[in-house]
């Protein structure tokens, strides 16, 4: 006895398979904007409070004032004495 084997393909729907392949152009050109424009918000705003609270702490362990680099309060714009 000689067998043929008949080869039959899947019966697609071809509104599903479109719709299918829509969702998915969709989700990659969704992921691509997730790693294009970065974090939400939040999670923004949290890291900037967090930069903000090391940066006071970093500044408070200083041994001179950073903030005193200009004139002395005590002389006015043309170095004379303001007493």
């Amino acid at each position: 006895m000689l067998y043929t084997i008949i080869m039959v393909a899947d019966v697609v729907n071809l509104r599903q398979e479109r719709k299918r392949k829509a969702r998915a152009a969709q989700s990659q050109l969704a992921a691509e904007n997730r790693a294009l424009h970065g974090r939400p918000l939040a999670q923004r705003r949290l890291d900037s409070a967090e930069d903000a609270r090391q940066a006071k702490v970093h500044d408070g362990h200083r041994l001179t004032d950073h903030r005193r680099t200009g004139p002395s309060s005590t002389t006015d714009q043309n170095g004379e004495d303001g007493a």
